[in-house]
Parts: C-alpha cells; structure tokens; sequence
C-alpha cells in the first residue's frame, strides 16, 4: 500500500471564517506528504478542491408554500508548494446547486436552485451553511441536490470541482400536524458533517421518529462512499491592464544614461517585469514604464498551482470502513488493505417504530490511519418502509458527509484503535 500514498504534515488552526462554523488553515510540506489513495501535489505549487454536501433531515412537503432547507457544505481546499508566493493564498467561492425530484409514482416533481458566494475560504477544511435554499411547493418527493463549486485564488487563478449527488426527502406530512413529516429521518447532532481522526473508528448516530398514527416497518440501509470528485485549475490570468497592449516598445538603452544618484526612490513596475527604483533608472536601461505600481503582477507573477488530488476522485476509491453498531461489535472496524481499490461499504437493518416514538441507530465509520486532513466520505442514508394504516410506501433519505481532520479537537464520539 505504501506506493499509493503521499504524507502530509499535521494542520494548524487560522481561525474561523465569517460563517456559522469554523475553518482551519493547513501548514504543508509537500515533501512530507500523505492521502488515502491520492496524487501528490507540484513540487513548486498545488491546489486540491473537493466540495462535500450534507442534508441530516427530512423536510415536509407543501402543496401550497415552497419549502425552506438548511445544507451543510465542506468546502476542503489546499494549497501547497515550495514556492513561498503559493500556500498563503486565500480563495473566494462561487457554488451553484440544483435539486433533481422525483415523486412518489417516479415522475418528474418540482425542485429548487441556489446560487451560494462566500470570500475568505482558507486552505483547509471550511465548513459553511446555506441557508436560502427552497424546495418549490410540490408532493412528496425524493431529490438529488448537485453543485459545481469554483474557488477564485489570491493569484486569480481558479480550481473547480463538482459536489458529488446528495439525496434528500420531502415526505407527506404528519396526519396530525402538517409542519411535520409523517415519518421522520434524522441526523441526531446538528453538524451534518462531523470530523474525525484518522485511524480512529467516529459516531454518527441517527433517529427515526414516527409522527403517525400507526406503527412504522421498514429497513434502514447506509453506504459510505468516497465524497471526491473531479477537478480543473484554471490558468493564471493575464495581469491588467494587458501588457502586450501597454508593452509596445522594445529595450532602447540611451546613447547617454542619466545620473540617478540624487533621484528619489519611487519604484516602478517596467515591461521587462523587473521593478526600478526610480523612474531615472528605467530611462537608463532603456525599458518602458509598465506600471507605477511596483506590486503590480507584471513584476511579481503568482505562482501557477497545478492540480492534485487528496483523494483519488470516484466511489471506487478510498471508500471508508462503516458499518452499523451492534451490541457485540469492536468498534475498530477493519479497513481493507488497498484504499484504491475498495467498494462502497453498505449496511441494512430492519426497523419498527411505534406511532408517537421513535428509533435511534448508530453508525461507526472508519478512515486509513494514512488519509491526510480534508479527506471524505458521503454517508447517504435510505428508509423504506411503510405505515400500518397507510398503503403509500415512504421512501425517505438524506445525506450526513464525514472528513479527517488530524488537528482540531473532534466533536463526536471516538474510539482508539490499536492496528
């Protein structure tokens, strides 16, 4: 396994974002670097960007009133390089989703669109919520909400990703109390996309309430699947104004220089991309004035960061270990040799709940002790079943996203694991 994988140093935090939750900031040495099963960066500059969505919850449907609903997203960005112009960019976020609907008999069904910007995103794991996001008024249905996330960098340059599909459920409402779902699929915390340790084996834990007037049989079934998709960098934009719209005059040293010993520095940005002290300088080396700003990028280019993966992007790779918790199992689920080379992980288990109560099943998930920070899975959860009373089958989901994050302190439940 070993020649799949490249090492990364630990994260330092940087603070929070101006979002509902935190962020943290990485520190890397690429020539320590490691992932599950992914690709190491540019020796000079790199940029990986992965976009991971959560939906914990089940959502009423309304004939009549569109629908408001929360998403979780983790925006994990990395940027990493010997070059001292590369890791200390920031990036700005510009993520469109859409939500795809089906109803109950498989026809196309009402759906929702939101178009999301956030600046200031640190290169590491940024946890951000979407708050505006409406279903439109509909049936009960079942959606898959996608996106395509672009970050502008500091340099200009852009990377690109696409969010991989969530399922979430607007279900008919409960007999009794149209504000909520009859049979109701829940993340048990509010953070939809708890971070872990890896190597260690982490909690998520759900519930099941059922808000009808009879009982609820059905099957609860989880997969865990690997949350990374494909990816693009951009090109590093021309400076502007365009320099070979300015830069019209080649190098003409004077027959006669000037003396600029008594010339006061004001810098200057010349065409030939170096900065002079003086104005009198660049006269004398015969080079036209491109800028009087001596920062502009014409004299000091970003660095151009090539693209790289923490994860090998598709649900064929680096699947972490999950299974759902039994009395008599050891947490410390066994991970399979090659992360490149696992399957989806999936579970089912048969639920009754009783009108008026409710279920809760928990769910262990397990990364490689080797997958670096910003590493993740989608756990996307199915409920199928039915009520007593109710021949209409309820077919319920939603999405929970898990990420390694080797130096925060975690918030769920964790278990050391020896191997």
């Amino acid at each position: 396994m070993k020649d799949l994988l490249f090492r990364l140093p630990p994260l330092a935090l940087a603070g929070a974002l101006v979002v509902p939750m935190s962020a943290a900031a990485l520190l890397f040495n690429v020539n320590e670097a490691s992932a599950c099963g992914g690709s190491p960066p540019p020796p000079q500059c790199g940029v990986a960007l992965s976009c991971t969505l959560a939906i914990g919850d089940t959502f009423p449907a309304d004939q009549v009133n569109p629908i408001p609903a929360e998403i979780q997203s983790s925006m994990n960005l990395v940027i990493t390089g010997n070059d001292p112009r590369c890791p200390g960019q920031t990036g700005n976020l510009n993520l469109d989703l859409s939500a795809d609907c089906l109803d109950a008999m498989g026809a196309d069904a009402p759906g929702g669109s939101v178009n999301f910007q956030q600046s200031g995103l640190v290169n590491g794991i940024n946890r951000l919520t979407i708050p505006n996001f409406q279903f439109a008024a509909g049936p009960a249905r079942r959606c898959d909400i996608s996106g395509n996330a672009s970050v502008t960098l500091t340099s200009g340059q852009t990377a690109t990703t696409t969010c991989s599909d969530q399922c979430v459920a607007l279900a008919e409402p409960a007999p009794n109390n149209p504000s909520q779902p009859g049979v109701e699929l829940k993340l048990t915390d509010q953070n939809w996309i708890p971070a872990g340790k890896a190597g260690r084996a982490s909690v998520l834990s759900y519930t099941i309430t059922n808000n009808s007037n009879s009982t609820f049989a059905g099957d609860f079934i989880v997969a865990a699947r690997n949350a990374h998709q494909g990816g693009a960098a951009g090109p590093v934009p021309t400076p502007t104004p365009d320099p070979s719209q300015v830069c019209t005059q080649g190098v003409n040293p004077p027959a006669q220089t000037q003396d600029c010993s008594m010339v006061a520095a004001d810098p200057v940005c010349g065409c030939d991309g170096n900065v002079y002290q003086t104005t009198c300088a660049l006269d004398n080396a015969g080079v036209q004035k491109y800028s009087d700003d001596e920062a502009s990028a014409h004299c000091n280019p970003p660095a151009p960061a090539g693209l790289f993966y923490i994860q090998k992007p598709g649900d064929t790779n680096d699947n972490f270990a999950m299974a759902i918790e039994s009395a008599t199992m050891d947490p410390c689920l066994e991970v399979p040799a090659n992360p490149a080379q696992t399957t989806p992980s999936e579970q089912t288990v048969s639920v009754t709940v009783a009108a008026g109560q409710s279920v809760d099943i928990r769910i262990i998930v397990r990364p490689w002790a080797t997958c670096a920070t910003c590493s993740g899975n989608a756990i996307s959860v199915n409920l199928n079943g039915q009520t007593l009373a109710s021949p209409s089958i309820t077919n319920l989901c939603n999405t929970a996203a898990f990420v390694v994050d080797q130096e925060s302190e975690v918030d769920i439940e964790t278990f050391e694991c020896p191997d």
